[in-house]
């Protein structure tokens, strides 16, 4: 999704010089320049709670094991848990 809105709004995080590092630096936040167009191509609170769920689901999956690394043996225990 992050490299469709990219070309959509005729720029990548490397032309903006975004950073993880550079959203913490408040002084600096309030001086950038924000592009009101492009704010319409963020992540919808539809989207954000299906992603949410999904990742719930997956959980669930996992429920039986209490592993991080499913080897073969959980393997079949969780695909019978997704079926």
């Amino acid at each position: 999704m992050g490299k469709n809105c990219s070309w959509l709004a005729h720029s990548s995080s490397q032309n903006s010089h975004s950073q993880p590092s550079s959203m913490n630096d408040l002084e600096d936040l309030e001086i950038r320049q924000i592009v009101a167009e492009n704010m319409k191509l963020g992540i919808s609170s539809l989207h954000a709670w299906i992603k949410w769920f999904e990742s719930l689901l997956h959980l669930s999956y996992r429920l039986d094991i209490k592993k991080l690394s499913v080897w073969k043996a959980d393997r079949l225990l969780m695909d019978a848990r997704k079926r």
